[in-house]
């Protein structure tokens, strides 16, 4: 094992589990620790590997190259890119490292025997004791079957449960126009309810899934988008009594139609968590940039919440929903190569800074 650049001070397990515990690796205080470190990439399932700054190959586990179907020793010297199949090549070539940083990203590989697979691929920067990074660790993990399956989970989602679901939703429409009972009534009512939930998480479910298939070279007239969406909020302001000003007018800016969902979630917790009586919607260029600004002046974010927000799963207050919405949010945006920044509004409440490529007409 070539230099292997790594100190670990927990079990594997302990690590994988928690990928922020990479950011104290440390170089020089490996060789007392290298067998040990070897011992337990071996016998890990998942497919570990250390690369220069550049991309060459010093050391890769059994695991990685059983995945790659060559052996170990064929693997060393080589970059790593040449595994990447050429849309995953295109698709990362001119991808900063630090946008990626511990985080799983899905990459297609080619095997030795010319076979595609998906995995997926987490990286850290491996630095010294003054924080310079000097070299890449990787880890690897084959979701092929995965991706198959959940293709057809996706599909099942899409159309047999959300078809029997919007039936259902019909049913209690149609006993709703009964004379029942009270209690019946309550329960009914309580029914549609559920239901038009579940649509809901069904949507952002279907949502999620299409991203894969969004080309993320549109162009979005960002002004039209504001407004659009704002028309499909107006009564539900109306009934709590929430003023929307929109102060975007125009701009261009490189996404597709899916950048709605980014508008409508964003407006949508605000409706419903925030307690607010005023959205405000502005943006503004910033050099390559349009800059969408959606922020209230309700009850805020704590500053401890802040970070985790966009987080798949977090939910805020008794009222939460499935804590998919915002996390959409956050996908989307990264799909389109922007970024999202959750902050204090001046006016007292939330505000979510979005940054996105401005449309620039080449011919």
């Amino acid at each position: 094992m070539k230099n292997l650049p790594l100190e670990l001070s927990r079990s594997f397990d302990e690590v994988s589990k928690d990928s922020s515990s990479f950011n104290d690796l440390n170089i020089d205080d490996l060789e007392s620790k290298k067998e040990v470190l070897k011992n337990i990439f071996e016998k890990s399932e998942e497919g570990f590997y250390v690369r220069e700054l550049s991309g060459e190959i010093i050391y890769v586990n059994r695991a990685f190259a059983d995945l790659h179907n060559y052996e170990q020793k064929e693997l060393l010297g080589r970059n790593s890119r040449e595994f990447l199949t050429r849309e995953s090549s295109e698709k990362y070539k001119n991808q900063d490292i630090r946008d990626l940083e511990e985080r799983w990203h899905e990459v297609e590989i080619e095997t030795k025997g010319k076979e595609k697979k998906k995995v997926w691929n987490l990286l850290t920067f491996l630095r010294d004791k003054k924080g310079k990074k000097q070299q890449v660790l990787g880890i690897t993990r084959d979701v092929t079957e995965l991706d198959e399956k959940k293709e057809i989970l996706n599909y099942l989602l899409s159309h047999d449960v959300l078809n029997k679901t919007q039936l259902i939703e019909g049913y209690f429409s149609l006993l709703s126009e009964y004379d029942l009972p009270k209690e019946v009534e309550d329960l009914v009512e309580k029914g549609r309810r559920l239901t038009q939930k579940n649509l809901k998480l069904l949507e952002k479910i279907r949502n999620l899934e299409s991203m894969d298939h969004e080309d993320v070279d549109n162009r979005l007239d960002l002004s039209e988008a504001v407004r659009g969406t704002i028309e499909g909020y107006k009564d539900a302001a109306a009934k709590k009594g929430i003023k929307i000003v929109n102060s975007v007018n125009r701009g261009k800016i490189k996404a597709g139609p899916l950048f709605t969902e980014v508008i409508s979630n964003i407006i949508d917790n605000s409706i419903k968590h925030s307690r607010c009586e005023r959205i405000v919607i502005d943006s503004h260029e910033k050099g390559e940039e349009v800059v969408l600004t959606i922020e209230d002046d309700g009850n805020g974010i704590p500053d401890r919440e802040k970070e985790k927000v966009l987080h798949r799963g977090l939910k805020r207050g008794n009222n939460a929903g499935s804590g998919l919405g915002m996390y959409l949010v956050q996908e989307i945006v990264r799909k389109y190569d922007g970024e999202i920044e959750v902050k204090d509004s001046e006016h007292g409440g939330a505000r979510f800074d979005v940054y996105l490529k401005r449309w620039i007409n080449k011919i």
